[in-house]
């Protein structure tokens, strides 16, 4: 046992890639690594220190690097490597102290508002005294050459792997005198496929002025070019707003509930109160004096943003099971009845094509969704690769567009405005610039490749609106680039990142 922990231990520090097993989290292991690696270290360099985060982060205020009142900044992940240029930066046990106690007096001082010049000279002095050179261009130099290496592990396609349990108890069996765990082995795809809402398409035909189905001559319906809704049963408490009651189907239904709400509302109740109070389609008896239930669900338009979802942009996730054989219920032209529709929950890959049209380069971009890799039985990225051609957007024979990458998430990209040979024998601080990474793909409208600035450390609610078009005179912190203004070098195509 002991040995296994001392192999372990070697291990950690002899290994060359980190496995999923090892996580930031993981505070415990860091401390013990910390410990060991600092042993480790004395044998080999003559002098080696551990210092506390309390400290660094005073050692950047004393050498200038941040001002007294200034929280850290880590909206760039360049922050890392500041830190690390600091800790070269601390001195040795005794002139640590001494440059700490000097610097908390001063600030001692400053919080009392006295004089602080006697402790900003002796500071001044105990720091050419230590030899700490001059950090004032230390940041900048950082931000401009540094390039942060991406490591990421595609698991969509690892192969489950389960303990099989029943009633909770992991199920076992005898190999001789040994209890050998039985394992559930099989194909996978890890990833969610769709969000958990099922939603409808349903025809609604065009309506009068009273909000009536208007009819043609023969008593039929007259629907728009464009009639396909997208539907969803939704509770009928969850109503924010008496304007959000236009959003249900059944007109009868509508109004019935705007007319109890009205009723309500007209005697005091809030919208809110007066929407969760039992609502009847008639009352709460029947003609033959039975109980009725009150109207728990109803069908609404589904909306996105400020409209409503497009019918179009659903992905079919599969056909009902109890259908009725009536003809009249499941004619020809209602087919889009008969399924259960989904809305995408995130993207797997995205193949780039290009063709030469009218001496001018042309791109598409097809996407693939996590539930299209499932439709189309795909069992790894390699056999999405081998079939990326068969994905080519063909439509007229003089347009032959080529197959240019296979695009994942985590890739990196570097960036060109005019011509790609921008980037030849480029500088690093050209590429810190230029250096960008994939970080997702979607389908609005049309379709988008996402990239994010090598740097950028912020979550995504912090960061700014995506800008549309490549601008090299200043960092972008993230880019939404259409298929045509995707001007870029790829990784893996036509450069290799040696990290």
């Amino acid at each position: 046992m002991e040995l296994n922990y001392w192999k372990k231990k070697v291990d950690s520090f002899t290994t060359e890639e980190f496995t999923d097993s090892f996580r930031n989290n993981q505070l415990n292991d860091t401390r013990i690594i910390t410990k060991y690696a600092f042993h480790y270290l004395k044998s080999v360099f003559n002098y080696v220190s551990v210092q506390r985060g309390e400290t660094t982060a005073q050692f950047r205020k004393i050498t200038g690097l941040q001002s007294a009142d200034e929280k850290k900044d880590r909206s760039l992940h360049s922050h890392h490597a500041i830190d690390a240029a600091v800790l070269t930066l601390i001195p040795s046990h005794d002139n640590k102290k001494a440059l700490l106690d000097l610097f908390y007096k001063k600030e001692e001082a400053e919080f009392a508002h006295a004089n602080t010049q006697q402790y900003e000279k002796d500071l001044k002095d105990k720091i050419e005294e230590c030899e700490i050179p001059n950090t004032r261009n230390l940041v900048e130099f950082i931000q401009n050459n540094i390039l942060a290496d991406y490591i990421v592990k595609d698991q969509t396609f690892t192969p489950a792997n389960k303990r099989i349990r029943k009633r909770g108890k992991v199920v076992t069996y005898k190999k001789g005198d040994d209890d050998i765990v039985k394992f559930a082995r099989g194909d996978c795809f890890r990833g969610a496929l769709h969000q958990d809402s099922y939603y409808g398409i349903i025809k609604l035909p065009k309506q009068d002025n009273n909000g009536k189905p208007i009819k043609d001559n023969n008593n039929k319906y007259i629907y728009d070019s464009d009639c396909k809704h997208a539907v969803i049963r939704v509770p009928i408490t969850s109503f924010k707003k008496f304007k959000a009651l236009d959003d249900v189907v059944d007109p009868n239904v509508r109004q019935c509930i705007k007319n109890a709400v009205n009723i309500r509302m007209s005697n005091g109740a809030s919208f809110e109160k007066a929407i969760k109070e039992p609502i009847y389609i008639t009352s709460n008896r029947s003609h033959t004096g039975l109980s009725t239930y009150p109207i728990r669900h109803v069908r609404c338009k589904a909306r996105a943003g400020k409209g409503y979802l497009k019918a179009g942009t659903l992905a079919e996730l599969k056909q009902q099971a109890y259908r009725s054989t009536k003809k009249l219920l499941h004619l020809s032209d209602r087919q889009h009845k008969a399924s259960f529709f989904v809305k995408n929950e995130s993207n797997y890959v995205s193949f780039v094509f290009e063709s030469i049209i009218k001496g001018k380069i042309e791109r598409k971009i097809k996407i693939l969704s996590n539930l299209d890799i499932v439709k189309l039985g795909y069992k790894s990225f390699d056999e999405i690769k081998k079939d990326a051609p068969n994905f080519a957007p063909n439509e007229k024979p003089n347009n032959n567009y080529q197959l240019r990458a296979v695009l994942r998430i985590g890739q990196k990209v570097l960036l060109w405005q005019n011509s790609r040979h921008e980037l030849d024998d480029a500088s690093a601080t050209l590429i810190n610039k230029r250096l960008y990474i994939i970080y997702k793909f979607n389908k609005p409208s049309s379709e988008y490749i996402y990239l994010k600035h090598q740097l950028e450390a912020r979550t995504d609610s912090d960061l700014p609106k995506e800008e549309s078009k490549i601008d090299t005179s200043a960092i972008q912190p993230t880019l939404m680039l259409s298929a045509n203004n995707f001007n870029c070098l790829i990784e893996g195509v036509d450069f290799e990142f040696d990290g």
